[in-house]
């Protein structure tokens, strides 16, 4: 079985009308979490597959993963979703496969450390398994996506300020930045789970995101999850 992660209603709702359609299944209901977290299964593409509405944030995300672990035991998590770009070579509906993530918003350098390394576990970014980041690029070109495998930053904030985004690109050297994605990943790390990040431009992450995302946030949501319904074929 392979774990599916999306965190808000956009995303999940794209998702689901992937999975009730084709070679698909109706899926079964698992009860929720809190009232936020909804389990499902079904079949999408030629996989079985457990997936899950987790919400916004790294705490839901990596309680998300625990839950998702502890009840189905998927072999490997895809996280999927929107960003906001923060690499310039990238707009509205491109797509960005992760090469690691990395949290912005962890921050002990009273203590010497550099922005982002996790301390405790001493890690500043989680790779992304590099099975699943070459088979989401292979469907990316088979799709004629533009795409990027890149740096997903992650942190509790919505970024919409340019001062903010030249911050992120120039300390973190990232691509996009998103609220789930490196909390999904050390959760993933932690129970020894291979993952990958597949996240679709849906804003520039600058003063004019929240107006972009409100106008671009189903399209790329759609895109995100055509990509994986590709990679599961």
């Amino acid at each position: 079985m392979i774990g599916i992660i999306t965190a808000t209603v956009d995303e999940y709702e794209a998702l689901q009308r992937k999975v009730g359609k084709g070679k698909s299944r109706p899926s079964v209901s698992h009860g929720s979490l809190g009232g936020v977290m909804e389990f499902d299964t079904g079949i999408l593409g030629k996989e079985k597959i457990c997936y899950c509405r987790c919400g916004v944030g790294k705490v839901a995300a990596a309680l998300c993963v625990q839950q998702m672990v502890d009840r189905f035991r998927p072999e490997k998590i895809l996280m999927v979703g929107v960003a906001g770009a923060l690499n310039p070579e990238l707009h509205v509906g491109d797509i960005v496969i992760s090469e690691d993530a990395v949290q912005h918003d962890f921050d002990t350098t009273f203590f010497g450390d550099p922005p982002g390394f996790i301390s405790g576990i001493n890690c500043f970014n989680f790779p992304a398994n590099p099975a699943l980041r070459d088979k989401a690029a292979a469907a990316a070109e088979s799709l004629g996506y533009h795409y990027m495998i890149g740096r997903i930053l992650t942190g509790d904030q919505f970024i919409s300020d340019q001062a903010k985004k030249e911050y992120l690109v120039k300390t973190f050297q990232g691509d996009c930045c998103e609220m789930e994605g490196a909390a999904i990943a050390q959760a993933c790390y932690t129970n020894r789970v291979p993952f990958v990040i597949l996240r679709a431009i849906s804003d520039s992450a600058s003063d004019e995101a929240i107006v972009q995302y409100s106008e671009f946030v189903k399209e790329a949501a759609e895109k995100a999850i055509a990509l994986l319904s590709a990679i599961l074929e």
